[in-house]
Protein backbone atom coordinates (compact mmCIF):
# COMPACT_ATOMS: atom_id res chain seq x y z
CA UNK A 1 0.00 0.00 0.00
CA UNK A 2 2.89 2.38 0.68
CA UNK A 3 4.79 1.97 -2.57
CA UNK A 4 2.73 4.54 -4.45
CA UNK A 5 3.29 7.29 -1.92
CA UNK A 6 7.05 7.65 -2.41
CA UNK A 7 6.83 9.95 -5.43
CA UNK A 8 4.47 12.35 -3.69
CA UNK A 9 6.32 12.37 -0.38
CA UNK A 10 3.12 11.72 1.50
CA UNK A 11 4.94 10.67 4.63
CA UNK A 12 2.04 11.69 6.87
CA UNK A 13 -0.18 9.12 5.18
CA UNK A 14 2.52 6.47 5.56
CA UNK A 15 2.79 7.18 9.30
CA UNK A 16 -0.98 7.10 9.60
CA UNK A 17 -1.09 3.72 7.87
CA UNK A 18 1.53 2.34 10.25
CA UNK A 19 -0.40 3.66 13.26
CA UNK A 20 -3.67 2.22 11.93
CA UNK A 21 -2.03 -1.14 11.35
CA UNK A 22 -0.76 -1.21 14.92
CA UNK A 23 -4.10 -0.11 16.34
CA UNK A 24 -5.97 -2.76 14.36
CA UNK A 25 -3.30 -5.36 15.14
CA UNK A 26 -2.49 -5.82 11.47
CA UNK A 27 0.91 -7.39 11.12
CA UNK A 28 3.49 -5.28 9.34
CA UNK A 29 6.95 -6.22 8.16
CA UNK A 30 10.37 -4.59 8.31
CA UNK A 31 9.92 -3.81 4.61
CA UNK A 32 6.78 -1.79 5.41
CA UNK A 33 8.76 0.20 7.96
CA UNK A 34 11.66 0.60 5.52
CA UNK A 35 9.27 2.17 3.03
CA UNK A 36 7.94 4.58 5.64
CA UNK A 37 11.51 5.49 6.67
CA UNK A 38 12.43 6.21 3.05
CA UNK A 39 9.39 8.46 2.63
CA UNK A 40 10.24 10.31 5.81
CA UNK A 41 13.87 10.66 4.82
CA UNK A 42 12.92 11.98 1.38
CA UNK A 43 10.66 14.56 3.07
CA UNK A 44 13.46 15.69 5.40
CA UNK A 45 11.75 14.16 8.42
CA UNK A 46 14.85 12.39 9.73
CA UNK A 47 13.71 12.35 13.37
CA UNK A 48 10.41 10.72 12.44
CA UNK A 49 12.30 8.18 10.30
CA UNK A 50 14.49 7.26 13.28
CA UNK A 51 11.37 6.97 15.46
CA UNK A 52 9.92 4.46 12.99
CA UNK A 53 13.23 2.60 13.16
CA UNK A 54 13.18 2.62 16.97
CA UNK A 55 9.61 1.29 16.99
CA UNK A 56 10.39 -1.82 14.95
CA UNK A 57 11.43 -4.03 17.84
CA UNK A 58 8.55 -2.79 19.99
CA UNK A 59 6.30 -4.24 17.30
CA UNK A 60 8.13 -7.55 17.42
CA UNK A 61 10.02 -6.98 14.18
CA UNK A 62 13.71 -7.49 13.53
CA UNK A 63 15.42 -4.73 11.55
CA UNK A 64 17.07 -5.89 8.32
CA UNK A 65 20.42 -4.77 6.94
CA UNK A 66 18.47 -2.49 4.62
CA UNK A 67 16.58 -1.03 7.59
CA UNK A 68 19.87 -0.01 9.18
CA UNK A 69 21.18 1.34 5.89
CA UNK A 70 18.12 3.58 5.55
CA UNK A 71 18.42 4.75 9.17
CA UNK A 72 22.12 5.54 8.67
CA UNK A 73 21.31 7.36 5.44
CA UNK A 74 18.69 9.65 7.02
CA UNK A 75 21.31 10.80 9.52
CA UNK A 76 23.04 12.58 6.65
CA UNK A 77 20.35 15.27 6.44
CA UNK A 78 21.23 16.76 9.81
CA UNK A 79 24.86 15.59 9.82
CA UNK A 80 24.21 13.21 12.71
CA UNK A 81 27.43 11.26 12.24
CA UNK A 82 27.53 9.97 15.83
CA UNK A 83 24.06 8.41 15.45
CA UNK A 84 25.09 6.89 12.12
CA UNK A 85 28.19 5.32 13.69
CA UNK A 86 26.15 4.05 16.64
CA UNK A 87 23.72 2.40 14.23
CA UNK A 88 26.64 0.80 12.42
CA UNK A 89 27.93 -0.60 15.72
CA UNK A 90 24.45 -1.76 16.67
CA UNK A 91 24.23 -3.83 13.51
CA UNK A 92 27.16 -5.92 14.68
CA UNK A 93 25.68 -6.27 18.18
CA UNK A 94 22.46 -7.57 16.60
CA UNK A 95 24.41 -10.18 14.60
CA UNK A 96 23.97 -8.33 11.33
CA UNK A 97 26.96 -7.82 9.08
CA UNK A 98 27.37 -4.26 7.88
CA UNK A 99 28.14 -4.32 4.19
CA UNK A 100 29.63 -1.87 1.76
CA UNK A 101 26.36 0.08 1.56
CA UNK A 102 26.28 0.45 5.35
CA UNK A 103 29.85 1.73 5.45
CA UNK A 104 29.38 3.99 2.44
CA UNK A 105 26.30 5.59 4.00
CA UNK A 106 28.13 6.13 7.31
CA UNK A 107 31.19 7.51 5.51
CA UNK A 108 29.00 9.94 3.62
CA UNK A 109 27.46 11.22 6.85
CA UNK A 110 30.92 11.68 8.40
CA UNK A 111 32.23 13.43 5.29
CA UNK A 112 29.33 15.87 5.06
CA UNK A 113 29.60 16.59 8.80
CA UNK A 114 33.37 17.18 8.44
CA UNK A 115 33.99 14.43 11.00
CA UNK A 116 37.30 13.64 9.30
CA UNK A 117 38.94 11.57 12.04
CA UNK A 118 35.87 9.35 12.26
CA UNK A 119 35.64 9.07 8.48
CA UNK A 120 39.30 8.03 8.19
CA UNK A 121 38.98 5.48 11.01
CA UNK A 122 35.80 4.07 9.46
CA UNK A 123 37.42 3.91 6.03
CA UNK A 124 40.42 2.01 7.42
CA UNK A 125 38.09 -0.38 9.24
CA UNK A 126 36.03 -0.90 6.08
CA UNK A 127 39.15 -1.63 4.01
CA UNK A 128 40.20 -4.31 6.52
CA UNK A 129 36.77 -5.96 6.35
CA UNK A 130 36.16 -5.50 2.62
CA UNK A 131 39.52 -5.39 0.85
CA UNK A 132 39.40 -4.29 -2.76
CA UNK A 133 40.92 -6.68 -5.25
CA UNK A 134 41.13 -5.33 -8.79
CA UNK A 135 39.81 -7.73 -11.42
CA UNK A 136 42.43 -9.76 -13.26
CA UNK A 137 43.15 -8.53 -16.76
CA UNK A 138 43.63 -11.10 -19.49
CA UNK A 139 46.98 -11.00 -21.21
CA UNK A 140 48.54 -8.49 -18.86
Amino acid sequence: AMGGYSRNLQWEIALSLLADAQEKRIRTTAITHNRAMLLLGDAGEWQEALMVFAGLEARGLRPLDSTYNIAIGVCEQELKWSIALSLLDEMTLKSLKPGKISYTEALSVCEKASAWAEALALHAHMKRLHPFTPPARDGV
